[in-house]
């Protein structure tokens, strides 16, 4: 696993750190061109769901990819970890980073 550099200007909540809706979108654009948004759910904290569809750097076809906050939110969902997640064609899904609040860095999957 490779982690990657901090990540500021987050808010704390407790141990967790939300992190903004730029700091989601520059994340995922180190995988996808030209992200288009397709779904943002937010609640009083900020962004826990987003799905976006782009060209992927290395593969350059077009995929998915869903950024997942930690919690349980109002739209039922729960998390026990912040994830970005890629999902191919076919609907498979791999969960390709997750955030460690605690260091503020990305942990490549």
């Amino acid at each position: 696993m490779v982690t990657e550099g901090p990540q500021d200007n987050a808010t704390e909540r407790g141990f967790e750190s939300i992190l903004t809706r730029e700091q989601v979108l520059s994340k995922l654009s180190t995988y996808c061109e030209n992200p288009t948004i397709l779904k943002e759910l937010r609640d009083k904290d900020g962004i826990y769901l987003l799905e976006v569809r782009g060209t992927r750097k290395i593969e350059k076809d077009i995929a998915e990819y869903i950024y997942q906050r930690k919690g349980t939110f109002p739209n039922g969902s729960d998390s026990s970890v912040t994830s970005i997640m890629v999902v191919d064609d076919g609907g498979w899904a791999e969960n390709i980073a997750e955030y460690d609040s605690v260091t503020r860095k990305w942990v490549i999957m």
